[in-house]
């Protein structure tokens, strides 16, 4: 482990017309003592021609493997670093030329050993959301930030936009073969460590690529965000006994969120009787999101039509989405 190197690990997968803006992001940055990992995961398309065009004679890895998904890929890629401190980039996403110095700087200025900034959420028709906030960078306990994650609020759980101290991967890995990875595995690496120092700047541009999921075809897959947020939630009330409400807002939005995945696709009507699994499963966690002070008010509204009528929730998807 080199003391200062910071491992960039990018997972790459069929992304040939993005990966040079992406790399380009990085290979501009302020903070030059960093390796670049990039994990080309079974690309059929010209993803890995596009990286060897670009000729980069940074310190760099570029290792093809077989497609096992962006769990395995990043396993992979910090198995390769050698960096004191570790961060993810999607090979889709673009950073802020001061990306990396500005997270080492929170690190350093709180001694934590995960640092975390806000991003910007860009789509290709639609305005962009800026997820900045006004107030100064803080310290946020453990505790604090998976209650924060719960309700949404300044934090998310995405391992992408955060900078972490190597060593805190040692034994710990993300779940090969599963959706919502992250889920998963980012609490769990929090709740090893105090505390996160949480950023306000945003320097991180998460890309949507589609303007939306209207019409696209529903997998059985999207479910497994019901099951990975039960799954996490469990385990936080093991640690965090006092998050009960907390953990139903989390699991109402896991159901909205699938619920309105299988709603806006296609074949919806083939999964009626799943959709009306999942208002059961929203229903028995309702009443703390619809009055707890913290929970947002679209997850309240959405909530709120969900328990009246799915097909109301349906018709207020298609006005909004207009």
């Amino acid at each position: 482990m080199e003391e200062g190197l910071i491992s960039v690990i990018v997972p790459a997968y069929n992304v040939e017309g993005l990966i040079k803006k992406c790399l380009f992001s990085i290979l501009n940055q302020t903070y030059k003592n960093f390796e670049l990992v990039i994990i080309n995961d079974g690309s059929t398309d010209d993803t890995l021609k596009k990286i060897e065009e670009m000729n980069i004679q940074h310190r760099k890895v570029v290792i093809t493997t077989k497609n096992s998904g962006i769990s395995t890929a990043r396993n992979r890629g910090v198995y390769e670093s050698s960096g004191e401190y570790i961060t993810f980039i999607d090979s889709d996403d673009e950073v802020e030329p001061d990306y990396l110095e500005y997270l080492l700087n929170l690190i350093k200025k709180f001694n934590a050993e995960i640092a975390t900034c806000q991003h910007i959420v860009e789509f290709p028709r639609k305005k962009n959301i800026d997820m900045s906030f006004s107030g100064k960078s803080y310290f946020m306990s453990a505790h604090d930030w998976v209650q924060n994650v719960l309700i949404m609020d300044k934090v998310d759980l995405s391992p992408w936009g955060k900078l972490y101290k190597a060593d805190l991967f040692v034994g710990h890995v993300f779940p090969d073969g599963k959706l919502f990875e992250d889920t998963y595995a980012i609490p769990p690496l929090v709740s090893k460590t105090k505390g996160v120092a949480v950023g306000n700047e945003a320097k991180y541009h998460y890309e949507i690529r589609k303007n939306s999921i209207t019409r696209s075809e529903f997998k059985r897959s999207a479910l497994d965000l019901i099951t990975s947020t039960d799954a996490m939630t469990k385990r936080v009330l093991e640690v965090f006994p006092d998050l009960t409400r907390e953990v139903k807002v989390r699991k109402a939005w896991a159901g909205v969120s699938t619920l309105s995945n299988l709603l806006r696709s296609k074949d919806a009507d083939i999964y009626m009787e799943t959709a009306n699994e999942i208002r059961r499963y929203i229903l028995m966690v309702s009443s703390s999101v619809i009055f707890c002070s913290k929970s947002k008010l679209d997850l309240k509204i959405a909530t709120v039509l969900i328990c009246i009528n799915i097909r109301l929730y349906k018709y207020f998807l298609n006005i909004r989405d207009k």
